[in-house]
């Protein structure tokens, strides 16, 4: 009678302590998937808010490639007004200084609206790096001297072209947003860091191992997807408004 009222506690004893450990491990499978699904909560408010930024960058980044697009077209034509203008047969001097001004007025209007942008665009995307001066920077000198066959003709490997790249976005992050906005090739994004830098036709051509011709067609391709210009000879002078723009 005694064993068989020991053996009956000590069964009920085991049994509380599974139905505490059901209880226990109940708890803790529930606490778990709380956590998940707060954790799943937060990645997804975040990659939204990532998103709508970047949908924000990127509508800013084409209105301010736009405004870059009409300032440089608003800038060649005040250029030609100032250098022939005055010399044509049949306007008056009046006429002249009226169309001038409103030239001017138009180039200041689309100045105004670019640094608006600007300002707008630095909110978003970090400011460059101003510590060592992109030209100084360990992987541009190596391009340099791949360019001007110092090497013994070793050209730039994909690793190199990756840094030379993260090099140039982080020092220049609205141009080569802009760049990115443009949906350029690998070879015409090349073209444009490679140009904006300082690099000739000729480093190109070497450094891309391809033909003149190449290189030129590259060149024409950026310029007309980033600048809706049908030209090769252009692009450099136009990156190089941005640039001043921009930095």
């Amino acid at each position: 009678m005694y064993d068989y009222e020991r053996n009956q506690s000590l069964a009920e004893q085991r049994a509380r302590e599974v139905k505490v450990s059901l209880y226990l491990i109940l708890f803790l499978f529930s606490a778990l998937c709380l956590i998940l699904l707060l954790v799943y909560l937060f990645y997804r408010e975040a990659h939204q808010r990532q998103q709508k930024k970047q949908q924000e960058i990127q509508m800013l980044s084409e209105r301010f490639r736009n405004i870059q697009q009409a300032y440089i077209r608003q800038s060649r034509q005040y250029e030609l007004l100032q250098q022939g203008l005055d010399v044509r047969e049949g306007i008056s001097s009046d006429n002249v200084r009226k169309i001038q001004t409103e030239a001017q007025q138009h180039l200041e209007e689309l100045e105004r609206e670019t640094l608006l942008l600007r300002n707008i665009l630095s909110k978003h995307i970090p400011a460059s790096e101003e510590d060592q001066d992109l030209t100084e920077r360990d992987i541009v000198v190596l391009f340099k001297a791949m360019a001007h066959r110092e090497l013994n003709g070793k050209k730039p490997t994909k690793r190199e072209w990756r840094e030379l790249t993260k090099t140039y976005k982080s020092h220049l992050p609205q141009l080569y947003s802009l760049m990115q906005m443009g949906q350029l090739s690998e070879q015409e994004t090349y073209t444009c860091i490679l140009l904006s830098i300082g690099f000739s036709n000729s480093d190109l051509v070497t450094l891309l191992s391809v033909t003149p011709q190449a290189v030129n067609n590259a060149k024409a391709h950026a310029n007309k997807k980033l600048f809706n210009e049908n030209s090769a000879s252009t692009l450099a002078d136009n990156l190089k408004k941005v640039r001043q723009i921009l930095v």
